[in-house]
């Protein structure tokens, strides 16, 4: 026996236990539909897949365990259980039909592998598998007496996944789970504990807007479980607690009294935007032993007054803009670990002297604009590990009079030194076949032995060129 067909025991009201074979693979649609007197049903590991309406109106049924192999619950496949109390759907189950579990209105507590339908499904609100049509209040569909949720996978927590969930309680995050999205938890207005996966890597700032029962505030902050995500405006400096694990977007956005920030070792991410726009904000300090991992897009974005920042040994992200017009800077010391440095990072970073790269490092790309437009940069030393310059990565730096490209660099942006009118020497390590395209098509090839001789090709000649290593001589 391999299979439960469609409609096998439908309405056998007197049906009160059944034993479901390891053999079996499928259970039909409608198979126990109407099946009132079922008291307990357990899914063997053979179950991949529960048709719609499975259990359809099993409303004596108190007890399912469903066993971690099955990967799909069919549409209304538990509708109308109205025993069952709490459900636990397994890590394997990659889609859930809607309103599998709609009119289920003594539920208590769901474990769910993901927030919607399916990994990767659009519809992604919490209340689909309630039954709740997209973009529909849900506060008819999501049972009353539902207090606690556990969410065990999937990537995101999307926008508006628990929007006016508001009898929900306690909500646990574990798993893989990376972001939470703007207005993920708006109007949870009973939402009055969280648990967020140390995997997280980014929280939006107003990703539980108006859940008052959940925020709790100090004299400067307001955090969420253990993430910062919102300062109140008036602070000068700032102290996170020493459980802060996480700085959400925009958290510190235009706090324009600020100057000074002490960020604990045990915070791992500073998301996108945190810091943008702190105009009076001078000094940055991490505490011994910071864990941080990442520094978001546009995170220290126009903080044109930050002098002093030392970027913590285990970085391995500077996203894109992080530091893109904080024009008091003036020395930057990237460590080893950063393997990716985005897009603007520095850019216009006019007051950037001096940029040391640790040594041993693992980036491999110089991004487009990286270092352009700092105009006072004179010392830096590109690390062995990188391989190619982006789109005007040193472009408008006219303090930078010379510079080493290293061996391992194999290509070389359009306009990566334009305007750089006091580049007077470039040295290639590395002097092996070089060739130059406007198109990328038609190469032209270009002799480097000479580093006064490249300088002028790179500034004057050839600026508005590609420049690739094509070989050996």
């Amino acid at each position: 026996m391999t299979s439960i067909g469609d409609r096998a025991f439908e309405d056998c009201g007197s049906l009160t236990e059944i034993t479901i074979p390891e053999s079996v693979t499928s259970i039909g649609h409608a198979a126990f539909y109407g099946c009132s007197n079922l008291a307990e049903i357990e899914i063997p590991a053979s179950v991949t897949s529960v048709g719609d309406r499975a259990f359809y109106g099993c409303s004596n049924l108190a007890d399912i365990e469903i066993s971690d192999g099955v990967t799909s619950v069919g549409r209304d496949a538990f509708e109308n259980c109205t025993r069952l109390t709490e459900i636990a759907v397994p890590k394997s189950v990659t889609s859930i039909g809607g309103g599998a579990f709609r009119g289920c209105n003594k539920l208590e507590s769901i474990t769910l592998p993901f927030v919607g339908s399916g990994h990767d499904s659009v519809s992604t609100h919490f209340a689909v598998v309630f039954g709740a049509p997209k973009d529909e209040d849900p506060k008819n569909y999501v049972p009353a007496s539902l207090k606690t949720v556990t969410i065990t996978g999937g990537e995101t927590i999307r926008s508006n996944a628990f929007y006016k969930c508001a009898g929900i309680r306690r909500v646990t995050l574990s798993g893989n789970i990376t972001h939470i999205e703007e207005y993920a938890f708006r109007d949870c207005t009973g939402l009055r504990n969280i648990s967020i996966s140390e995997s997280v890597t980014s929280v939006a700032c107003n990703a539980f807007e108006n859940c008052t029962e959940l925020i709790s505030k100090d004299a400067t902050l307001e955090y969420v479980d253990k993430w910062a995500i919102k300062c109140n405006g008036a602070a000068t400096v700032a102290y996170l607690r020493d459980d802060t694990v996480g700085i959400a977007e925009y958290a510190f956005y235009e706090c324009n009294n600020l100057t000074q920030i002490v960020i604990p070792e045990n915070v791992a991410h500073i998301c996108d935007w945190a810091f943008e726009s702190c105009k009076e904000l001078k000094t940055v300090y991490f505490g011994t032993g910071s864990r941080l991992a990442s520094i978001g897009d546009k995170a220290f974005e126009s903080c044109t007054n930050l002098t002093e920042i030392t970027i913590p040994e285990s970085v391995t992200y500077i996203g894109e803009a992080a530091f893109n017009v904080c024009k008091n800077l003036t020395h930057i010391n990237i460590p080893a670990n950063v393997a990716n440095i985005g897009d603007r990072a520095f850019h216009a970073c006019d007051g950037l002297k001096r940029v040391d790269f640790e040594a041993g490092g693992k980036l491999t790309s110089l991004g487009n604009h990286v270092f352009s437009t700092c105009g006072s940069l004179t010392d830096i030393t590109i690390p062995e590990s990188v391989t190619s310059f982006g789109y005007r990565a040193f472009a408008w730096c006219g303090s930078l009079t010379e510079i080493t490209i290293p061996a391992g660099v194999t290509d070389i942006g359009m306009e990566a030194f334009l305007s750089c009118t006091e580049l007077k020497s470039v040295v290639f390590e590395d002097k092996a076949m070089w060739a130059v395209s406007q198109n990328g098509v038609a190469w032209e090839n270009v002799s480097v032995a000479d580093p006064e001789s490249a300088a002028e090709k790179f500034t004057k000649t050839y600026t508005y060129y590609v420049w690739k290593r094509m070989g050996e001589q």
